[in-house]
């Protein structure tokens, strides 16, 4: 019987997002061996595999970016919380002042753990049901709502 091994040694490529050339065929893409000078064969014996590796600073840059691409002073940039919910991305964007967009009232309630205040938390949500609409109305945050048929309801209800 073979010995099985502890890890498989992941190989990691960067997404190459550019169009196919002429004839059809991608570049080269060529392994990624280290993460900001940190071996990935070092960091998947310490860590086990599978194992995500994010780049915060290159997150929050992202972010920022938005800002310099859309020169407007009123945007307001809401992160989709059902993009990534890691605790520290979200962490990382929260202190760079990105807002939240939820999709439920669980990530709703997430945001809110993880200390984004009520007015940088958006609700938005398809086909919400009264029980969930009560649920978040509750919090405070902003909701967006998406049909006129829900508007007219919310609006007896809500007066």
């Amino acid at each position: 019987m073979e010995k099985k091994k502890k890890y498989e040694r992941p190989l990691i490529k960067p997404i190459n997002a550019t169009m196919p050339g002429k004839s059809g065929t991608d570049a080269y893409i060529s392994p990624m061996l280290d993460i900001d000078g940190v071996s990935v064969h070092s960091l998947a014996e310490r860590f086990g595999t599978p194992l995500f590796v994010y780049d915060g600073d290159l997150a929050v840059e992202r972010y920022r970016d938005l800002y310099n691409f859309i020169p407007c002073s009123r945007l307001q940039v809401f992160y989709a919380l059902k993009a990534n919910y890691n605790p520290g991305l979200v962490r990382l964007l929260r202190d760079a002042g990105s807002g939240i967009d939820a999709v439920s009232p669980a990530e709703v309630e997430f945001a809110l753990r993880l200390g984004f205040p009520v007015d940088r938390i958006i609700y938005t949500a398809n086909n919400m049901t009264d029980a969930e609409f009560d649920r978040v109305a509750k919090t405070g945050v902003v909701i967006n709502i998406g049909s006129l048929s829900r508007l007219a309801k919310d609006a007896r209800d809500y007066k």
